[in-house]
């Protein structure tokens, strides 16, 4: 903004600018002219801002399905790029400029207990952004078949049951 817009004889002009919300300086032309004389321009600088990147939320937690998602905000005055920790998770961006929102989407957890990942979000002269990621486990699976067994009356004999599980699990018998 310009003050005053003109005027005659000697005087001075004073400016103000707007906040420079971007990482990169920004450049006006302030033009003067007047009756019978030669144009004056004079080329106006002003600095860039201090760079940002934020993350929010910082931590997240997924659902255990293939496809789950979820989301968090990036907040930033520069250009940004996002790398996944794990194969099972991907980032639905992987670069922008500026704000943003980001979705995370995680193919199926078929184990049972939870497991972890990160997102980094990186911006050159700035320190990378981290968002834990916690996807849920399945539900607790462990069946055995078959459900009942005869074996041989004599010492030695044997038998074999089929144990399918997402989860840790023991065996122990009544018998000794």
């Amino acid at each position: 903004t310009l003050n005053p817009a003109g005027g005659i004889g000697n005087g001075m002009v004073s400016f103000i600018a707007s906040a420079n919300l971007l990482a990169v300086p920004r450049e006006a032309l302030v033009t003067f002219t007047g009756v019978g004389a030669v144009t004056q321009t004079v080329k106006v600088t002003q600095l860039a801002a201090e760079m940002q990147l934020t993350v929010t939320p910082s931590v997240l937690t997924i659902g255990s399905a293939g496809g789950s998602v979820a989301i968090f905000a990036v907040t930033s005055n520069t250009n940004w790029t996002v790398v996944s920790g794990s194969e099972w998770l991907t980032a639905g961006l992987k670069a922008g400029t500026g704000d943003a929102i980001v979705t995370v989407t995680a193919q199926a957890n078929p184990a049972a207990p939870d497991r972890k990942s990160t997102v980094t979000v990186t911006a050159e002269g700035i320190p990378p952004q981290t968002v834990a990621v916690t996807q849920q486990g399945a539900a607790a699976v462990l069946t055995v078949t078959p459900s009942s067994l005869t074996i041989g009356g004599s010492k030695g004999s044997t038998g074999v049951l089929q144990v399918r599980s997402n989860t840790i699990w023991t065996v122990t018998s009544d018998q000794t």
